[in-house]
């Protein structure tokens, strides 16, 4: 978070207030702000979506708060919540020409989810202990027939995968212990080599043979340690 002020005092500027995060976080008066994420870039309609939501206050500290999703019509839809961190998330399935509503914090703000595409496609990814799952999904009339999914990370493609049938859905399955461990980038793209949809995913290392051997099992304060590395 990179806060913008008006110039240091010693130059003839304001100093902003400052504030701590408990006496932000606390305060009922103080009012929050909902951001919202949809996974992929974009929520499709008549497709379940996963929204990350981040809360802060006008400071932009995090707030844990809870909340519901309504119809126009004030309907309950889902609740949700965030943590200390101020992060949580939603699953919901977007309706053509129906703007979904959430309601949150202890004075009942309301903050307009992004407007989902009418048609388009949408990338999730559901990660498990041992595998990585790429979920395609779209609701178009030619399906994802056309369409290529590459996996990349850091410039270099991991995996390529032209799709060249009619279905809406398609899955991919992908052991973990063959992608490389750090940030992979999903990309889908249409036949004209533009992107639809796109996700970033983390894959942690996995195990290590490596082995560290100690001279002594007690060290004194500030004392030499020599450590032998397999």
């Amino acid at each position: 978070t990179i806060r913008i002020v008006s110039g240091l005092k010693e130059s003839g500027g304001i100093v902003a207030p400052e504030l701590s995060i408990a006496d932000v976080v606390t305060s009922p008066s103080r009012s929050v702000n909902l951001r919202f994420f949809p996974e992929g870039g974009d929520c499709v309609v008549g497709i379940p979506c996963r929204v990350a939501i981040v809360a802060e206050d006008y400071a932009g500290f995090p707030v844990a708060l809870s909340g519901v999703l309504t119809d126009p019509f004030g309907k309950k839809i889902v609740a949700f919540k965030t943590e200390e961190s101020g992060i949580g998330s939603i699953n919901y399935t977007p309706k053509f020409l129906t703007t979904v509503t959430a309601v949150a914090g202890k004075n009942k703000q309301r903050f307009d989810l992004p407007a989902p595409l009418n048609f388009g496609v949408h990338l999730a990814v559901v990660q498990r202990t041992d595998t990585v799952q790429l979920l395609l999904n779209c609701n178009l009339n030619t399906g994802l027939e056309g369409t290529t999914l590459l996996l990349y990370q850091r410039g270099i493609p991991l995996l390529e995968r032209k799709i060249n049938n009619d279905r809406n859905e398609v899955s991919f399955l992908l052991p973990i212990n063959i992608i490389p461990p750090g940030v992979i980038t999903a990309t889908i793209f249409d036949a004209y080599d533009q992107p639809l949809a796109e996700r970033v995913f983390f894959v942690g290392p996995g195990n290590t043979d490596l082995k560290v051997g100690l001279q002594k099992n007690v060290y004194g304060t500030r004392t030499p340690v020599e450590l032998d590395l397999k």
